[in-house]
């Protein structure tokens, strides 16, 4: 089910971000082209920070990547990222 979760784990002992307790959010998504099917989260408001990983980014960028908060209250948190990506034609395009 979470096929990279080891890989998560070192990224999260490689950043320093292991000491402290962030909200771990396992997301899964429904049938989506753009969207990864299975995104991870993780939220520590102590320390401000927000990391995010699924399948394209431990692809293409090897680990877990800062996001930002976009949304915080009793109804929703909500976060937002994006990541640079080439296409077959060696073109830079970016995904939000």
């Amino acid at each position: 089910m979470f096929r990279f979760a080891p890989a998560i784990a070192a990224t999260l002992l490689l950043t320093g971000t292991a000491h402290a307790e962030p909200v771990v959010y396992w997301c899964e998504q429904a049938q989506n082209n753009l969207i990864m099917p299975e995104i991870a989260v993780f939220h520590d408001k102590d320390e401000g920070k927000v990391l995010v990983l699924d399948g394209l980014i431990k692809d293409t960028v090897g680990k877990a990547i800062s996001a930002k908060v976009t949304q915080d209250d009793e109804k929703a948190v909500s976060f937002r990222w994006g990541l640079n990506i080439r296409d077959s034609n060696n073109r830079v395009g970016r995904i939000n």
